[in-house]
């Protein structure tokens, strides 16, 4: 029961990647709902609440879901960091550029980088063959997505809690039986 407490709170506590902290109406995002994977949505103010509308998982509704068939309202006083306990890895999305974040792995082809900086819409990446060190050149999001590169996804279903390797198994697992009990 100690390692399932310990998880939760982990899993709660750790910081959501994101590019920005304001939200924007209209804004895309990417994000987990109840552990269900929302690729499209955009952010909606109303009634002095946000909603996130999209296609994937009925919560809250709002009036307007810009175009969308469900919406999900946000608690107060959260950000894309901490978008809410139900909510996670949110991401801005957008079709023309490749929001990253410090320490997210790159892939094009063949050739694997790391992400080792990011200011504003600047990122410094790695070179291919060496991960620690840097390229010369910063790139902005937009060439990143022109030149075809995107997020490596996890392909182990491990995840990094903590500096441990996780399985998502072993994690879901936790919670129901935390749930559960």
């Amino acid at each position: 029961m100690k390692m399932v407490s310990w998880l939760l709170v982990l899993l709660l506590v750790l910081p959501i990647p994101a590019h920005a902290t304001e939200f924007r109406e209209g804004m895309r995002v990417k994000c987990t709902l109840k552990g269900t994977l929302v690729p499209d949505a955009k952010l909606h103010r109303e009634c002095g609440l946000w909603y996130i509308c999209q296609n994937v998982k009925c919560g809250s509704p709002c009036e307007n879901k810009l175009g969308y068939f469900f919406s999900w309202v946000l608690n107060g006083g959260v950000t894309l960091e901490n978008p809410g306990p139900h909510i996670t890895n949110m991401r801005i999305y957008d079709d023309n550029k490749l929001y990253v974040k410090t320490g997210d792995i790159l892939v094009n082809g063949d050739f694997i980088c790391k992400v080792l900086a990011v200011c504003d819409e600047c990122v410094l990446y790695s070179s291919y063959d060496n991960l620690d060190m840097a390229q010369k050149e910063w790139f902005t999001f937009y060439e990143l997505k022109r030149n075809g590169w995107r997020i490596k996804e996890t392909e182990t279903g491990m995840l990094n809690v903590a500096g441990r390797e996780v399985s998502v198994e072993t994690i879901k697992a936790a919670l129901k039986s935390y749930f559960d009990d």
